[in-house]
């Protein structure tokens, strides 16, 4: 990362580099970085926990990790920017002009963190909150208010239960992939519904949501709704 850096990256300045969580807490106040390479499981902490013990955040993260599900849903799931690794140049560089086109003056304010840093440390799925990009900003999203995801080719509306939806650049694949296990289960194509939200089983096999819809279940899909269902009652 360190040659990475000095060799491909010359518009950065590498002011520190800390071995632990400890070490980069100490480092990063002080001297007051800018942005901040971060590693999502440390020797001593997570990535979690040191954000969560700097007051203010004052600086941009770029997670740095291996390919595992829970490290990816964990960044992907609080709309933040990283890198795998093994480390590829040009993804580095591009996510070094991501950050530098959001600070095109070199003015930095604080960044909303507080979600992701909650978010690791909550323990009941609904009281975590989703950060979605849309094209008026980001959005801050309590799972609890999700009623139901609907799809539509490279776009997904999220309907709330306050009667609201809000328009999200990502496919439905993107998003079953990171609330499958937050008690959401995909019943067709163009559907993922949030089990909070739903009210009954008709006879005919459709569901009823809160919010009035009646939703098909795929054929393919009914032993492992039913499966899906069963599970909550243990």
């Amino acid at each position: 990362m360190e040659d990475a850096i000095r060799w491909y990256c010359p518009q950065l300045k590498l002011t520190g580099i800390a071995s632990n969580g400890e070490e980069g807490v100490r480092l990063i106040n002080e001297i007051s970085p800018e942005l901040v390479f971060l590693g999502i499981e440390l020797h001593d902490m997570s990535g979690f926990e040191l954000l969560r013990r700097i007051s203010p955040v004052h600086f941009e993260v770029i997670f740095v990790t291996e390919y595992t599900q829970y490290a990816i849903k964990a960044i992907r799931f609080n709309a933040l920017d990283y890198l795998l690794k093994p480390i590829d140049i040009e993804e580095l560089q591009n996510a070094i002009d991501r950050f530098i086109e959001k600070h095109p003056h070199n003015d930095f304010p604080k960044p909303d963190v507080s979600h992701a840093i909650n978010n690791y440390f909550i323990k009941k799925e609904d009281e975590q909150v989703l950060t979605i990009n849309t094209q008026e900003g980001k959005v801050y999203l309590p799972i609890k208010e999700i009623v139901r995801l609907e799809g539509d080719r490279n776009y997904t509306a999220f309907k709330l239960d306050d009667g609201k939806s809000i328009l999200a650049s990502k496919t439905l694949h993107d998003w079953e992939f990171l609330l499958d296990d937050k008690g959401f289960f995909r019943l067709h194509n163009s559907h993922l519904i949030n089990r909070t939200h739903l009210k009954s089983v008709q006879k005919n096999g459709e569901v009823l949501m809160s919010d009035g819809e009646l939703l098909p279940v795929a054929r393919r899909k009914k032993g492992s709704f039913q499966s899906w269902l069963d599970s909550f009652k243990n």
